[in-house]
């Protein structure tokens, strides 16, 4: 999983009510996460939440498309 594109993305956003940045901490593979309030907290989670659902996804694809081309492959 890339921590750092999901740092990078998350502290690019701007709560809408505050205007403030939220502070993204990477620890031991562990995301710590400050916002300024609860709503954009729970936004930022959302986000996160999605991009890693997403990176996980990608790698079970990739990994099952490897594995059907090494099958195919072993066919010819």
């Amino acid at each position: 999983m890339d921590y750092l594109k999901i740092k990078s993305e998350i502290e690019a956003k701007t709560c809408p009510i505050h205007n403030i940045r939220p502070l993204v901490k990477l620890e031991s593979g562990n995301i710590a996460l400050r916002c300024c309030c609860d709503m954009f907290t729970s936004r930022c989670m959302a986000e996160i939440d999605k991009m890693e659902r997403d990176t996980s996804l990608f790698n079970i694809v990739d990994a099952w498309e490897a594995d059907l081309f090494s099958n195919k492959m072993q066919l010819v």
